[in-house]
């Protein structure tokens, strides 16, 4: 490592917190592998330092993040600076505000102005089938990238949904999810490990929901819910540590971008 350096992790859920937290030390292991430092390896459960008030360290090592949804805070509870409350304006950077701006200034900001502050701020958002979902989110982005180049802010933004990626990643292990995968694949009419970009978050009882599709893949059941922070524990080494796998399949639901941007901002803080 090149340092202690604290990583903020902000999305709407537990998957969002994997998600993040996972594919990060993934990204590490894979550098630091590839430049023969297997010490940095060997201590990923320790650093990253993730830092954030919902606390996952009981089913993933260390994984703490903050919650996106979290409302506008009252005025006598939004950060301050020299004593003063932070009051947001109209304009952002001279530009009018995106839709959900505020929001995630005013939260991106309460986590800067936290000391130490964070070295790289991880932030997840689903695009719910609409990538301008994700302008509020990545014109605050730029704009505390702006006011301080050696700040490290990757978006991920999975397409349509958090549970596209985890699609992405799953290879049937034996006869019975070969089986499951056949027959999810017949109902659909496409591979959806291929093209886990054209399943859906809504409505849940589409046959395209991408939460129902995951767990039918894993043969766990046919609900349209997230996996649980015990199922995540037990299948994010299967789902996620194959970053090649992921690269291939995730070209079009924002994953390969993500892993990408990873590698290029916030690895490089910890395998130099």
């Amino acid at each position: 490592m090149s340092g202690a350096v604290d990583v903020a992790l902000v999305g709407e859920d537990t998957t969002h917190a994997v998600l993040l937290g996972v594919l990060l030390r993934e990204t590490i292991r894979e550098a630091a592998g590839a430049a023969g430092r297997e010490w940095i390896v060997d201590n990923l459960e320790h650093e990253p330092a993730f830092i954030g008030g919902v606390d996952l360290t009981g089913f993933i090592p260390g994984l703490r993040y903050t919650s996106a949804l979290t409302p506008l805070p009252p005025p006598s509870a939004r950060p301050t600076i020299g004593g003063r409350a932070v009051r947001l304006r109209g304009l952002i950077d001279g530009a009018p505000r995106e839709v959900e701006s505020k929001k995630w200034q005013y939260l991106l900001l309460e986590l800067l102005s936290r000391s130490p502050k964070p070295g790289a701020l991880l932030v997840a958002r689903d695009t719910d089938g609409e990538p301008t979902n994700l302008d509020g989110l990545r014109q605050v982005a730029a704009y505390f990238t702006g006011l301080d180049p050696s700040l490290r802010v990757v978006v991920a933004a999975p397409h349509r949904d958090a549970e596209c990626w985890l699609v992405a990643g799953v290879e049937p292990a034996n006869d019975r999810e070969r089986e499951a995968h056949a027959a999810v694949q017949r109902e659909l009419s496409f591979n959806p490990l291929m093209s886990s970009d054209r399943l859906t978050g809504q409505p849940n009882d589409a046959p395209t929901d991408a939460k129902r599709v995951l767990r039918r893949l894993l043969c766990l059941d046919v609900a349209s819910r997230p996996l649980t922070p015990a199922e995540l524990r037990d299948y994010h080494p299967r789902l996620l540590s194959d970053l090649k796998r992921l690269r291939d399949r995730g070209e079009r639901s924002g994953l390969m971008a993500f892993l990408d941007a990873l590698g290029a901002d916030v690895v490089p803080l910890f395998v130099v």
